[in-house]
């Protein structure tokens, strides 16, 4: 089975419903002319097949999007779609971003146009970047003269978000002047924020967030900066106490932010005293958040049972400012073995003796504007 077609079958099931033959009963034989009718229903093209002019429809749900795309959205073309220039007219019916997708079984590749035929792009099967659009905008899609089968899905995507919902994605057009964007935080959490910029040629991202005080908006973290060419976008990671938040976009009016948002509400379940230390057990995790206002150092424990491998301890830190600072003792002993420090985003490791007993591990903050995750892990070395 050819790749067009092996993208196209979600769009042929959803077709069949429209072109189901109905039976006459296991003993009642179909006539010579009902079998004629049959034999040239199988040629019949669906309508939504060869179009040459289609229309992108604004979603703002990706259930919505997908019942479209299977029930005749995504549009199907073959070697009799013969219009002037072999080019499909693109609609567009409501503003947004447009996002459009193309696949051709083609050695040459599809290129699309604006309403002036202007090259937008050369090749439709690598377009990745939205376009900002105006419901009556024009657009072309010209396949290549040896074309024998070729796909195209077109959107058009809500923009111009106002709150951050959890879990999920939003997409915000530059203004050249900054734009916000509430969330609420009822419990203390975890909070990911990834932001990518969809345009290459957009220039760069600014993200940063708020915490209204005495109502006053201040600052919590760092201002982050998010490369045009970062395509998978930044992870900006927070610990945050219960309160009012606003995420800050900052870009060109060429630029257009994907933002996700994740809240995970987190437990205050640690421990500030050496003799009530948390016990992590063997190829086990423990973690947590610290938020601005939490200060104090809290404590861990490991216990090594078998010394046939050596046993060690794996940090790391999910923050968008500061650090952690992890400490290992052993019981018994006031000198500490080691001491690391985690600042960036790469992991470090802390070997334990290659002795029997229990370590406790002192975990503190580095800088007062430290917020956010780190971790323990506990297994072998």
């Amino acid at each position: 089975m050819k790749k067009i077609w092996k993208k196209a079958i979600c769009m042929f099931l959803s077709m069949c419903l429209g072109f189901s033959i109905i039976g006459y009963g296991s003993n009642v034989q179909a006539s010579d002319k009902q079998k004629e009718i049959r034999k040239a229903a199988k040629n019949i093209e669906p309508e939504e097949w060869n179009q040459e002019e289609i229309k992108a429809y604004q979603f703002d749900s990706e259930e919505e999007l997908v019942q479209y795309m299977l029930t005749g959205g995504m549009k199907y073309y073959n070697k009799k779609f013969q219009p002037a220039n072999k080019m499909v007219k693109l609609v567009i019916a409501d503003e947004g971003i447009l996002f459009l997708e193309g696949s051709c079984e083609s050695k040459s590749n599809m290129i699309l146009y604006d309403a002036q035929k202007r090259k937008v792009s050369h090749n439709l099967d690598e377009y990745i970047h939205p376009v900002k659009v105006k419901k009556g905008d024009i657009f072309y899609i010209k396949f290549p003269k040896n074309m024998e089968e070729a796909l195209i899905q077109a959107y058009v995507w809500k923009s111009n978000f106002s709150n951050l919902k959890n879990r999920e994605e939003e997409f915000q057009e530059g203004k050249g002047t900054p734009t916000y964007h509430g969330f609420n935080i009822k419990r203390r959490s975890f909070v990911e924020i990834n932001i990518a910029p969809l345009s290459s040629k957009g220039g760069t991202i600014y993200a940063f967030i708020q915490k209204k005080e005495h109502g006053t908006w201040t600052l919590v973290g760092k201002t982050n900066s998010i490369n045009q060419k970062a395509k998978k976008g930044k992870g900006c990671f927070y610990g945050l106490e219960k309160g009012s938040y606003r995420l800050v976009l900052k870009s060109s009016v060429s630029q257009v932010a994907k933002v996700g948002y994740d809240r995970t509400s987190v437990k205050k379940s640690v421990a500030y005293k050496k003799s009530k230390a948390k016990n992590i057990k063997f190829k086990d995790i423990k973690e947590n958040i610290y938020t601005t206002k939490e200060k104090a150092s809290r404590w861990y424990k490991v216990s090594v049972k078998s010394v046939k491998k050596q046993k060690c301890l794996e940090l790391f830190r999910a923050a968008e400012d500061g650090g952690f600072k992890f400490t290992v003792y052993q019981k018994g002993k006031k000198k500490a073995l080691e001491t690391k420090s985690v600042m960036g985003n790469k992991d470090k490791k802390i070997y334990l003796p290659k002795r029997k007993g229990t370590y406790y591990i002192k975990v503190s903050k580095i800088g007062k504007r430290t917020n956010g995750a780190y971790g323990i892990y506990f297994g072998n070395k």
